[in-house]
């Protein structure tokens, strides 16, 4: 879980170094996560920035006067929802990745 928290955070670093978006929905950042993933995860991944898009309006079933579509923000099918860009790479492991390390102490002040 360290090596991955380190590697998420060193992309953000990389990308303000290079004077480029660090955000999570960024171009940059989806483009960044798309090259590291076979070397970091071992499999590719689909990352593109979620963009408002319009799409049918799922009240228009039950009221024929509401708007045929509404805008809102989706991920193109097959990519990666916002969620999953801003917690990258843990969002990419299996839920049990983690389990069997020992926890590190960490004393709070």
């Amino acid at each position: 879980m360290v090596s991955d928290t380190l590697v998420h955070e060193m992309a953000h670093a990389a990308l303000m170094l290079r004077g480029e978006d660090p955000g999570h929905n960024a171009g940059p950042w989806c483009w960044l996560i798309t090259d590291l993933s076979p070397a970091v995860l071992g499999h590719e991944i689909t990352a593109r920035p979620v963009l408002p898009r319009r799409v049918p309006n799922p009240d228009r079933d039950e009221d024929q006067a509401a708007p045929k579509t509404v805008v809102i923000r989706k991920p193109e099918p097959g990519s990666m929802s916002q969620d999953e860009l801003s917690r990258w790479p843990h969002s990419c492991r299996p839920g049990d990745y983690y389990l069997g390390g020992k926890p590190i102490p960490v004393p709070t002040h």
